[in-house]
């Protein structure tokens, strides 16, 4: 493959830069932790400045892994340039928050638009669909009230999107606080957590897997059918097979 480029971080600053493409090394596992700090070594080397719309590959996302901002570990995707443009790919994530689906542990479900562009979600949930012990929403899980209302906000300038979950007083966080952001030249998908509890900053391989899900349907513009999460079981192999439950 040469010819093709190849990225290259430019500096401590987290800027890429694209260069001669050489012989690509063995796939490193991206589910291997600790084997690399930064996802760039374990980036495919393809030339990410082709046409938009001109790529079928499957994406790939890489958990625990600089941000391109350089302010934490991350999980970020493949480059997408050559899969779509920058706002073909924020519209289509947003859409994602705007259409979420009703899960198995939804038994209601309502979804509103405020002035300034956030999104609530408002759910009522089957609280018998529900596992204790596992991470997330559950974490907390007050089975005394069903009611849990999601707010994302979107900031379009920044291409960046926050979504909290609260129990149905609209105060208590029922969740961690995730965080979505998109990111230019390559063109990138960012993503992590905030524990509720710690503060932490989470990346690992059930976010990754699941933004994996997510993108490979943003951009082959399915949008319609991608699910929400809920809950992230982790003591599943895969986050796929529980996707009927999942939503963000």
């Amino acid at each position: 493959r040469s010819g093709l480029a190849v990225l290259r971080p430019d500096g401590a600053g987290g800027r890429w830069s694209a260069g001669p493409c050489p012989e690509p090394p063995p796939r490193l596992s991206k589910r291997k932790k600790g084997a690399m700090g930064s996802a760039h070594s374990m980036y495919r080397d393809y030339d990410w400045k082709s046409t938009p719309g001109t790529c079928r590959e499957r994406v790939i996302c890489y958990p625990m892994a600089d941000s391109p901002t350089g302010d934490g570990l991350s999980v970020i995707s493949d480059p997408l340039d050559k899969y779509m443009t920058k706002e073909q790919l924020w519209q289509a994530l947003v859409r994602w928050r705007q259409v979420p689906l009703r899960t198995l542990a939804t038994l209601e479900m309502e979804v509103n638009e405020e002035e300034d562009g956030t999104i609530v979600t408002k759910r009522v949930m089957d609280m018998s669909k529900i596992k204790e012990g596992h991470s997330g929403l559950v974490r907390k899980v007050d089975a005394s009230s069903p009611i849990r209302i999601s707010r994302t906000e979107v900031d379009h300038d920044g291409m960046m999107m926050t979504r909290s979950i609260f129990y149905g007083d609209g105060r208590s966080l029922a969740h961690n606080r995730d965080f979505i952001r998109v990111t230019t030249d390559p063109l990138i998908v960012e993503a992590w957590r905030i524990d509720v509890s710690s503060g932490t900053r989470l990346c690992e391989d059930d976010l990754s897997s699941f933004m994996e899900t997510i993108l490979n349907q943003v951009v082959t513009m399915k949008g319609d059918a991608m699910p929400d999460i809920e809950e992230i079981d982790n003591s599943q192999s895969s986050v796929r097979e529980n996707l009927s439950i999942l939503c963000w």
